[in-house]
């Protein structure tokens, strides 16, 4: 279950990281929740 997690939040972190590829909507988006799965505040 660890695994899956980390994996999944691995995958969203390199999603949001990538923005020239993003509309948008996307961009917006990301913007209006930045701090949803902030790394440091859970693995530090």
């Amino acid at each position: 279950m660890m695994d899956e997690f980390v994996y999944r939040f691995q995958s969203f972190c390199q999603f949001r990281a990538k923005m020239k590829n993003k509309t948008e909507q996307e961009i917006t988006f990301l913007r209006e929740f930045d701090q949803v799965l902030e790394g440091g505040k859970y693995f530090s």
